[in-house]
């Protein structure tokens, strides 16, 4: 069974996602798939090249790379989306709804989430804003929520 397939059963949610420090970031999606994870699980991912954030490692890292000359830096992070987390469809689907600007009805549309996780990547290129918030789990482990705003 595939993290899309009963997608349409789960409500469109918040935030969610990993990896991208806590912050205000801009960045451009640089592609969205679909993959299995190392654990025989599955997980949508979002690789995103980071533009200028309020995070102060990556805030640095931009600044660096202007200083050496980049005339266009971005640092590349991901924000992944996992089978496994009890709210991940309901993330991808509200990341679904402010980036593609999907309903809600196409948001839980199998064919509609295969194309955007698809070949031709169709929400590549596209400027996003993203507000990413850390928290601690009730297991204590640290978790990153994110939530995504299209710039226009």
């Amino acid at each position: 069974m595939s993290m899309l397939d009963n997608i349409k059963k789960q409500t469109p949610s918040g935030q969610g996602g990993d990896y991208l420090q806590e912050g205000q970031h801009v960045a451009i999606i640089d592609k969205v798939k679909h993959i299995e994870t190392p654990t025989n699980g599955e997980a949508v991912v979002c690789e995103l090249l980071v533009i200028q954030s309020t995070h102060p490692d990556i805030a640095q890292l931009l600044e660096g790379l202007k200083a050496n000359g980049d005339e266009n830096p971005s640092v590349a992070k991901t924000v992944m989306w996992m089978d496994k987390h009890p709210g991940g469809r309901g993330d991808f689907r509200r990341f679904v709804m402010d980036i593609a600007e999907a309903t809600e009805e196409e948001s839980g549309d199998v064919a509609v989430l295969a194309e955007i996780v698809g070949e031709k990547n169709p929400l590549a290129g596209t400027k996003v804003e993203v507000t990413s918030i850390s928290k601690t789990t009730k297991s204590g482990n640290p978790f990153t929520k994110h939530s995504f705003a299209l710039v226009k």
